[in-house]
């Protein structure tokens, strides 16, 4: 499954009780794609939200994404840097991690 991401006004309060406001855009070519790893049937695996991205998001953006995706984990994958790499991050609903076995083979 495929979408593209658009506007998103960002809002909240962090873990520290402060309020936030975000307004990014993010690019039309930005797709989200819900991929399940460990198997060839679909609605089996482990679902994990994939994220390709084609500019940088802030973190609060990608965490509000993970949020709404509602997945165990949502993988990020970074524009590449001046060497043609690209970072992988991953976000629960609530947190980011520092790694996801499943989310990074999705």
């Amino acid at each position: 499954m495929a979408a593209h991401l658009g506007h998103a006004d960002v809002a909240g309060v962090d873990e520290y009780g402060v309020s936030f406001k975000h307004d990014s855009y993010l690019a039309a070519a930005t797709e989200a794609r819900l991929v399940d790893a460990f198997t060839d049937t679909i609605f089996s695996g482990n679902p994990a939200a994939v994220c390709v991205l084609d500019a940088p998001l802030a973190t609060e953006t990608m965490q509000a994404v993970a949020a709404e995706m509602n997945l165990s984990e949502t993988a990020f994958v970074q524009p590449p840097n001046s060497e043609g790499v690209r970072r992988l991050q991953w976000f629960t609903p609530e947190v980011e991690v520092p790694l996801c076995g499943h989310a990074t083979l999705a």
